[in-house]
């Protein structure tokens, strides 16, 4: 049987000599961002202590030859057999083409990466640049990769923008309604439902950024809250019936489970919503988007149709963080659905597609939260 390489086998064959390795040592662990050296096949041999700190760990031999995706948890590291980069959704990953293409070209190559982790239960998200230098050294390939955390930059802009895109709209909305009341010089009771509508989109745009942004640190709090599966589901569809925003059509399924529950009923509210927007942005004036609800061993199962397919590659990015299909500053929909749904609520967020039956998202709760 081969025996399984040391890291200082690994370091002896890239830096023969000792001083040489104490050199390299010193100077990576100066460096305040993630910098690793990789073998031909993309495992572990060193890396600089930011790495470590990055995925909390104190022993290197705990992520000694374990391939990036593999390190930070992405949710596909573990999909095939082969692990971080054999798995369909691996190929439109950022950090491994930047290895890829550094090989090929012998260059030194940047990318975006974005990566969905899955730790302790918890979902978390990574968004890096990057960069993958070929290394040669007599008979041996290596990649020396640096990896700045650009996280907490992006979440930033993309909170603001999307921040100040809606707010904007709501505002503009409003102005115009001031000038029309003006103009008349008398308030009717449908001036009065626009203006507490649009009061009401500006209040829920700056508590849903709010709490986005605790929720990504760990500090949002929730409550339990008595729910019953009907009437969140008629809450959440009667803002589409009453403000013709989309195309299309929207319905709760009649056999829909009466069932009581315990959950926060805001984070449920603005998963559900998030779904609906999604569905009824995939509409089209005939269709019909369908929201219900069924019992199963213990749990509730919310769903939300439409008639359309997601295309493969976008399913193998949809909860990313910052993909969106819908343009820039977009994408924050479908993961806020996972992050609230799964970190917070104890459930399970997922969705099914194809081309004959369309597509439906789903939210499992369990009826009664676990006592931590």
């Amino acid at each position: 049987m081969k025996k399984s390489p040391s890291p200082s086998s690994e370091l002896k064959r890239l830096f023969p000599e000792k001083p040489s390795q104490n050199f390299i040592f010193d100077l990576m662990n100066a460096l305040p961002n993630i910098v690793a050296v990789l073998n031909e096949d993309r495992k572990l041999v060193f890396s600089n202590q930011a790495m470590l700190e990055s995925i909390s760990i104190t022993n290197f031999q705990d992520a000694f030859h374990l391939r990036p995706g593999e390190i930070f948890k992405c949710v596909n590291a573990d999909i095939e057999p082969g692990g971080c980069g054999e798995s369909e959704a691996c190929q439109l990953c950022g950090a491994l083409r930047a290895m890829e293409d550094s090989r090929s070209t012998k260059e030194r190559i940047t990318n975006d990466c974005r990566i969905l982790s899955k730790q302790d239960g918890k979902t978390f998200a990574y968004n890096f640049r990057f960069t993958s230098t070929p290394f040669f050294n007599e008979d041996s390939m290596f990649f020396v990769i640096t990896i700045e955390d650009k996280s907490n930059e992006n979440r930033k802009v993309e909170l603001e923008r999307i921040f100040f895109h809606d707010v904007i709209n709501s505002l503009s909305g409003l102005h115009g309604l001031i000038f029309l009341l003006k103009e008349k010089g008398t308030v009717n009771d449908t001036h009065m439902n626009i203006l507490e509508d649009t009061y009401k989109n500006l209040y829920r745009t700056i508590t849903e950024q709010k709490d986005l942004s605790l929720a990504e640190s760990g500090e949002l709090s929730i409550k339990s809250d008595q729910i019953n599966s009907i009437t969140i589901i008629e809450e959440a569809i009667l803002p589409f019936i009453i403000n013709n925003i989309y195309q299309g059509s929207i319905e709760s399924l009649s056999n829909s489970s009466d069932t009581n529950f315990i959950s926060d009923s805001t984070l449920l509210s603005r998963i559900l919503t998030n779904m609906i927007k999604n569905a009824f942005e995939a509409s089209g004036e005939t269709d019909t988007v369908k929201v219900g609800a069924r019992k199963s061993d213990g749990f509730i199962i919310f769903s939300v149709h439409n008639q359309s397919y997601i295309s493969r590659d976008t399913q193998l990015q949809i909860f990313e963080r910052s993909f969106s299909t819908k343009g820039e500053g977009r994408g924050l929909g479908t993961y806020s659905m996972k992050l609230l749904g799964e970190n917070y609520l104890n459930g399970e967020v997922w969705f099914t597609t194809n081309e004959k039956e369309g597509t439906t998202f789903y939210i499992k709760l369990p009826i009664t939260p676990s006592v931590n």
